[in-house]
């Protein structure tokens, strides 16, 4: 196993097109490759923790990432990103109980699905 890299190193990745192309869409906004990396580093790094804190997977068990929970930024929120001032993201060694709960598991969405098709109003003959 590798260990990460220190506080303050520089580390380099060799740049693919799948990378390009993925950077580019977090930069969209104007951020920095460095706030874009350090934003989906963190991303994941949060989904790792909450697997590992709730037992979903064993603890040194590189988790399956299958989705996050997304939503429109605020217009203060929008504010910040303007002006440059973005929020912090946990670093890896801090306590993330402030954080969302994670992502929803497939079987936490397939309960919703069926529980809104349930409360959606039918038409004659038992179509929705």
């Amino acid at each position: 196993m590798s260990t990460p890299p220190k506080p303050g190193a520089r580390p380099s990745v060799r740049v693919d097109q799948q990378l390009s192309d993925d950077l580019a869409a977090l930069m969209v906004d104007g951020r920095t490759v460095s706030d874009a990396v350090r934003q989906a580093v963190a991303v994941v790094a949060q989904s790792y923790r909450y697997a590992w804190r709730t037992g979903r997977v064993p603890e040194g068990v590189a988790p399956i990432v299958g989705g996050c929970y997304l939503r429109c930024p605020t217009p203060e929120e929008q504010r910040r990103t303007a002006s440059g001032q973005r929020g912090q993201t946990p670093s890896p060694g801090s306590s993330d109980a402030a954080l969302p709960a994670g992502p929803p598991r497939p079987a936490d969405l397939a309960a919703a699905s069926d529980e809104s098709s349930a409360e959606r109003p039918t038409s004659p003959g038992g179509r929705s």
